[in-house]
C-alpha cells in the first residue's frame, strides 16, 4: 500500500464502475441527519430504480472513515470498489449484508452489530443487501504505527498486513466479531462530531484508537477461544496457513509459532512433523525461499536486499548463500534466467 495518500473505496450497483446507472443528487431532507458535518472529505447521494446510495468519507491522517448507507425497495447488490489493495474494519450499523470478498469463496452474514476486519484487494467486491434503510462504516488503514502495532500482537492482522503489502490479488475476512457497548459508542460518536466543538484530527484519532484497543482485546479473545476449541492438529494446520501467507524468518520463529498454535514449541514440532513429514524449521526457510524466488521473478526492480528483508534475511548475502543452495544459483543470475 502507498502511505502517501488515503485509501478510497466508492460502492456501486454494478460490477464494473463505469455502467453505474446512479444519477448524483441532494441527500434527501430524511437522511441528512446521516452527513457528518466535516470540513475534510466529500458525500455523494446516488438515486437508482431501488432507491439511494449515500456514502461519506472521512479521512483522518492516513486512514479514512468511510461511510454508506442504502435506502432500497427491493433486496440489492453492491461493489464495494478499492482503488488499491485495503485492509478495512467493517462495522454493521444497521440493517443485514451477506459480503463476498473477491476472490474468497465464502459468503459472510453479517447482522447489525457485528464487525471485523479483512484485507481486500483493489477492484470491487460484493454485498447483498436487504430492503429497506441498511448502514455501515468501513475503517480503511494505512501502513502505518498504528497498524504496524496490530499485526505485532495479533497474528491475524500481521497476515492481512502482509497480503496488503504485496498487493495479493487474494481477498481474506478474518473474525465476525460483536460490537459491545464500547465500540459501539465510538461508532456512533463518528456522527455526533461537531465542528464547532471539536478538533477534526484529536476528535477522529481518539474514535480509531479505541476502537483499535478494543479490536486487538476482541480477537485475542477470539483467537483464545478458537484455540480451545481446536485439536492439536487443527492448530498446526493454523500454523501451516500462516507461514504460507506470511513467509519470514522474523516472524516465523518457534516462539511466535507455538504461541499462534497455543501449543508448546516441542508439541509443535512433533505434530508439524507427523502431519508434513518435513520439520518445521525446513518448512519456513523454504516458503521463505520459495517467496524470494516469486518476488525476483514478478517484481525486477525490487532490490535484492530488500526482497532479503521481506522474507526475514539479515542480509543480502544471508539471502544469496541459502537462495544458491535450494536453486543451484544466486538470486541475481536467477532472475537473468527468467
Amino acid at each position: 500500500m502507498e502511505n502517501s495518500k488515503t485509501n478510497n473505496m466508492k460502492v456501486f450497483a454494478t460490477s464494473n464502475p463505469a455502467d453505474d446507472k446512479g444519477t448524483e443528487v441532494p441527500v434527501p431532507a430524511a437522511y441528512r441527519q446521516y452527513i457528518v458535518p466535516v470540513n475534510h472529505g466529500n458525500h455523494s447521494c446516488r438515486r437508482y430504480d431501488f432507491g439511494y446510495i449515500i456514502s461519506q468519507e472521512i479521512p483522518v491522517g492516513k486512514h479514512t472513515f468511510h461511510r454508506f448507507y442504502t435506502i432500497s425497495d427491493r433486496s440489492i447488490t453492491l461493489y464495494p470498489f478499492h482503488d488499491e489493495s485495503s485492509i478495512g474494519i467493517m462495522y454493521n450499523l444497521k440493517g443485514s449484508y451477506s459480503c463476498q470478498i473477491t476472490p474468497y469463496t465464502e459468503l459472510l452474514q453479517t447482522r447489525t452489530g457485528d464487525y471485523g476486519p479483512y484485507y481486500a484487494p483493489v477492484g470491487a467486491n460484493e454485498v447483498q443487501v436487504g430492503p429497506g434503510f441498511s448502514g455501515a462504516l468501513q475503517i480503511l488503514l494505512q501502513t502505518d504505527e498504528l497498524l504496524e502495532g496490530l499485526a505485532e500482537v495479533i497474528p491475524d492482522m500481521k497476515i492481512l498486513l502482509n497480503l496488503a503489502l504485496q498487493h495479493s490479488p487474494k481477498g481474506r475476512p478474518v473474525a465476525l466479531l460483536r460490537m459491545n457497548t464500547v465500540v459501539r459508542d465510538q461508532v456512533n460518536r463518528v456522527g455526533l462530531y461537531d465542528p464547532k466543538i471539536q478538533h477534526h484530527s484529536i476528535y477522529f484519532h481518539s474514535i480509531l484508537y479505541i476502537l483499535a484497543t478494543e479490536l486487538t482485546k476482541h480477537l485475542h479473545e477470539y483467537n483464545r477461544q478458537k484455540s480451545d476449541g481446536e485439536t492439536s492438529r487443527e492448530k498446526v494446520e493454523r500454523v501451516h496457513d500462516f507461514i504460507l501467507e506470511s513467509p519470514s524468518l522474523r516472524t516465523c520463529t518457534m516462539d511466535y509459532l507455538s504461541q499462534l498454535a497455543g501449543l508448546s514449541e516441542a508439541s509443535l514440532r512433533k505434530t508439524f512433523k507427523q502431519l508434513y513429514n518435513q520439520p518445521i524449521q525446513n518448512f519456513v526457510r523454504t516458503q521463505c525461499l520459495q517467496k524470494a524466488a516469486d518476488l525476483l521473478r514478478q517484481d525486477t526492480d525490487m532490490r535484492i536486499e530488500d526482497i532479503a528483508y521481506e522474507v526475514g534475511y539479515a542480509n543480502q548475502a544471508n539471502l544469496s548463500n541459502a537462495f544458491k543452495a535450494m536453486y543451484g544459483m544466486y538470486p541475481r543470475d536467477y532472475r537473468r534466467s527468467m
